[in-house]
């Protein structure tokens, strides 16, 4: 995987909250352990590393990155 270009990083900050919060909702309803928790968020924020290195904001029809 390439390093990841400013703006890929700034699309991966915008989201972190995302990926927590996700995570957080699941902690509340399943009652997974902490250790689980933070493997989850590291899991999702890699998943977001991902996506923004595969976003091509030149494609045509306005691509999105989201969710």
């Amino acid at each position: 995987m390439s390093p990841l270009t400013a703006t890929q990083k700034a699309l991966v900050q915008e989201h972190l909250y995302l990926a927590e919060r996700v995570v957080g909702h699941l902690y509340k309803r399943s009652r997974i352990d902490a250790a689980c928790r933070a493997d989850l968020i590291q899991a999702a924020n890699l998943g977001l590393v991902i996506a923004a290195s595969r976003w091509e904001p030149d494609r045509p029809h306005g691509a999105k990155f989201s969710t």
